[in-house]
């Protein structure tokens, strides 16, 4: 709703106008303007600009094509990005500079050139820097060559071993190529801890021969290894988690922590850092738990913090802090907790190989999910006439020449005559209604085939495609006005039109579970699969929710069908209806049948809600709606709205691991609903660095993460929780959010107001139309929202905010990339990469 009205009036409330903001930046969807980081290159400065600082792209290009505007646009992001490094980026007109000799070059588009203190040292073919990874990554190969070296082969690799014994562990990683994300990532933090740790790398697998983790070659497209020659005989560990800036950073910081700790008491060594833990409760520290360790530990040293609980000396603020509690009749357990995950307990008894192979699937679990993958096409000989007449829309071109033209003729397209057709022939079709200018569009039917062509992703659902522009009959008679639009057809319900994020796995897993629902639940181990999310096996722990009707009789089995067909997203319903199962998981869940309990994957606070109201299908869907998201909810694109939707107030931790306190506070705080207009959330500084960094700047320019708001929209204020994070309580707390919402707390600044407008002048095409037949001249073509001089005005005031976030945004990655300062005292003293 708040679209709707912030696209419609020009004067818009204080709220809205926030809430649009923040969706923007969260989607990245904001015009990118020309950056004035990078250097605009003549006769005059070209000398001057290569032969000072370090590492310099340039790029030469002879006419603005819309594929070099789109390659232009990249560079600008990657200046940004690059800065903090001490890497500049320029470029050449040479239709207006004729910069000898490269603007003489045939080939010069299709380069990028490196120089190094007024020399060119490479070039680089735009075949390897296509995208913003890839710049990036490359231009940090570079600033790096001698820091991190490229392993050939194991000779190589066992030298350099050698060389290392006594003096630095090494980081080897391999990548089967580079200019990707994961290539990126990884040198990002080699050029942080470049003195703390070797860093290499290796695109031949063979080097790697020797080392752990040879049967994950064929799944993963980046591997990562922890050789340990400072102390140890160059022992090698398989790195599993992320493979992004986040999973490494941890992982350094875990290398100089202990790898095993007793509690209580709890304030032991990083217990402060939020790293990936395995924590053993027992009353007893016995032979059985040493083996554990040490099986674990042989296998996952710094990868895992072992935690010893003796339960029997923790007391009740104790449990309360460490946010789990275990019955004495169920000792000892195993719990893990990933670093940004709830606890996951392992199921049956405890047995050091048990605890070693629940641990390792977990960790693969999420080194796997942050592995990015190729998808082959399959060539076509010739493009369509719909595809060629996307010829001149700079995103698709960027979808065409990763082979998106071929991906989106494989989906099957309807026409007029098989629309209806095909409809009758299927039990469920999902339409996506486009046009084929329209790069939405395009972009959601690559993504809808990516999946496809995927064959671990077999979701059984039929995808057709309809162009309206060649059938807009049909379209007008499904009663499309906008694109994309998507809609599921099923035989036996009326057509639905899908109303989430245009997403292909997103909608996909919606119309899944429409047509599934719900899932009949037989039996105690069914029920189990189902609670843990086993069953959703394509679903997003951050979104899918799973609700389970406990019933018993007709009226109340078809009233819960019904709520699953109205109700849409991503919620999987789960039904058992058998008699002895419905007692007995009513009776786990201390509720009485007939009851809908809805389930929360991830949720460490508030895991399940019930509701008894069975009266209405519409009383089930408003249980659901009123109870997602979560209390405390993780602030991303999907949850937002949905955070934002019924609350006045914003409660906003910026979490960057060391907040563990605060959170657990939080979360707890979230649950007993004492404050109802007040939404609580919190955001990961390191998943959504740039967001956070944009959100925290407008809040308060001086504060660094952690921290903690309370954002009154109705006001226009802010406000800051001033006290140490580390020392929070909840009596502290509590009363800070009573004083804000009383008015009695000093905001710490104000919000401000502004019109939505367009961010380019429209053009009035009455004026255009009012002398038949007469020619169209420039000077007809005039903006109408506002003047020439209002708006460049405006310009000049949003560059200024603009460099202020720069500034700010670079000044706040040189703080969290530990060392980086030292690495320009050290780049000053090379004479070439």
């Amino acid at each position: 709703m708040a679209h709707t009205v912030a696209l419609r009036s020009q004067s818009i409330n204080i709220m809205a106008i926030h809430v649009l903001l923040i969706v923007n930046i969260l989607l990245f969807t904001h015009t990118q303007r020309v950056s004035a980081l990078v250097t605009d290159l003549n006769n005059v400065n070209f000398g001057s600009f290569t032969s000072t600082g370090d590492v310099k792209l340039i790029y030469f290009y002879n006419t603005l094509s819309s594929e070099v505007s789109n390659f232009l646009r990249i560079l600008d992001e990657s200046s940004q990005l690059l800065e903090p490094y001490g890497v500049q980026l320029g470029n050449t007109n040479c239709a207006e500079q004729n910069v000898h000799p490269y603007c003489s070059r045939g080939d010069v588009e299709d380069n990028i050139f490196v120089f190094k203190v007024g020399w060119e040292h490479v070039e680089l073919s735009l075949d390897s820097v296509f995208d913003v990874d890839s710049v990036v990554a490359n231009a940090l190969q570079l600033v790096l060559l001698r820091e991190t070296p490229i392993i050939l082969d194991v000779e190589m690799r066992k030298k350099l071993e050698k060389n290392l014994k006594g003096k630095k562990d090494l980081i080897l990683s391999y990548h089967d190529e580079l200019g990707t994300r994961e290539h990126r990532a990884f040198m990002e933090v080699a050029f942080a801890y470049q003195d703390d740790f070797q860093f290499a790398l290796t695109t031949k697998f063979e080097a790697t021969q020797g080392l752990s983790g040879h049967a994950l070659k064929g799944n993963l497209s980046a591997i990562m290894w922890y050789i340990q020659c400072k102390s140890d005989n160059c022992a090698d560990v398989l790195y599993r988690d992320e493979f992004n800036v986040v999973g490494f950073m941890t992982f350094l910081k875990a290398v100089n922590l202990p790898s095993i700790v007793k509690i209580p008491p709890l304030d032991f060594p990083g217990a402060d850092v939020r790293i990936n833990r395995v924590y053993i409760v027992s009353n007893l520290w016995n032979s059985e738990i040493n083996s554990s360790i040490s099986l674990v530990l042989s296998h996952l040293k710094c990868m895992v913090q072992v935690v010893v609980v003796i339960a029997k000396n923790m007391k009740l603020k104790d449990w309360e802090r460490v946010g789990f509690s275990v019955s004495q009749g169920k000792l000892p357990t195993v719990l893990l907790r990933l670093r940004y995950q709830g606890y996951k307990v392992m199921p049956g008894e405890m047995t050091p190989t048990g605890v070693l192979n629940f641990v390792m699937d977990k960790l693969d679990e999420a080194m796997r999910r942050s592995s990015y993958t190729t998808i082959t096409v399959p060539e076509t000989e010739e493009l369509s006439e719909d595809v060629l007449s996307l010829a001149h829309d700079s995103v698709f071109k960027a979808v065409h020449k990763a082979g998106g033209h071929k991906v989106v003729l494989s989906l099957q397209a309807l026409t007029d005559e098989t629309f209806e057709t095909v409809l009758k022939e299927e039990n469920c079709d999902v339409v996506v209604f486009y046009q084929p200018w329209d790069h939405i569009s395009i972009a959601l039917l690559q993504s809808l085939v990516e999946i496809a062509d995927d064959k671990n992703m077999d979701y059984g659902i039929i995808v057709s495609r309809l162009n309206c522009a060649d059938w807009t009959h049909v379209c007008q008679q499904n009663h499309v006005n906008h694109f994309p639009v998507v809609k599921i057809y099923c035989k036996a319900n009326p057509p639905v039109q899908y109303e989430g994020l245009l997403d292909g796995k997103t909608i996909l897993n919606s119309v899944m579970w429409y047509v599934d629902r719900p899932i009949s639940i037989p039996n105690k181990e069914t029920v189990d699969a189902f609670i843990s999310g086993k069953m959703a096996k394509f679903s997003n722990d951050d979104t899918t929710l799973t609700v389970l009707g406990l019933l018993k009789s007709k009226e109340h089995i078809e009233i819960f069908r019904e709520s699953a067909r109205k109700t849409t997203g991503l919620v999987v319903f789960g039904l058992c209806n058998d008699s002895a199962l419905v007692d007995s998981v009513a009776a786990s869940h201390d509720v009485m049948p007939p009851a809908v309990i809805l389930y929360r994957p991830g949720d460490l606070f508030e895991p399940y809600v019930v509701t008894l109201d069975l009266s209405s299908a519409d009383s089930i869907v408003n249980f659901i709606d009123s109870n997602r998201p979560a209390p405390f909810a993780k602030l991303t694109p999907i949850t937002l709205p949905e955070i934002l939707a019924k609350r006045s107030h914003l409660l906003l931790l910026f979490d960057d691991t060391s907040a563990i306190i605060m959170h657990d506070l939080l979360g707890r705080l979230s649950v007993n609903r004492l404050y109802p207009k007040l939404a609580f959330a919190w955001i990961d500084v390191f998943d959504n660095y740039k967001l956070a960094s944009e959100i925290l700047l407008a809040y308060n320019a001086e504060v660094t993460p952690p921290a903690v708001f309370l954002v009154d929209f109705a006001h226009a204020k802010v406000y800051q929780y001033r006290e140490a994070l580390e020392e929070a309580s909840e009596v502290a707390v509590t009363a800070w959010i009573d004083r804000v919402l009383t008015r009695e707390e000093a905001a710490q600044s104000n919000l401000t107001s502004h019109e939505w407008k367009p961010r380019v002048p429209s053009i009035d095409f009455l004026t255009l139309t009012d002398q038949p037949g007469e020619t169209v001249r420039g000077d007809r073509f005039h903006t109408n929202q506002w003047e020439e001089e209002a708006h460049q005005e405006e310009e000049e005031e949003e560059e200024e905010d603009l460099k202020d976030v720069r500034k700010e945004v670079g000044a706040a990655l040189r703080r969290e990339l530990e060392n980086a300062a030292r690495k320009n005292k050290r780049m000053q003293k090379h004479d070439e990469l």
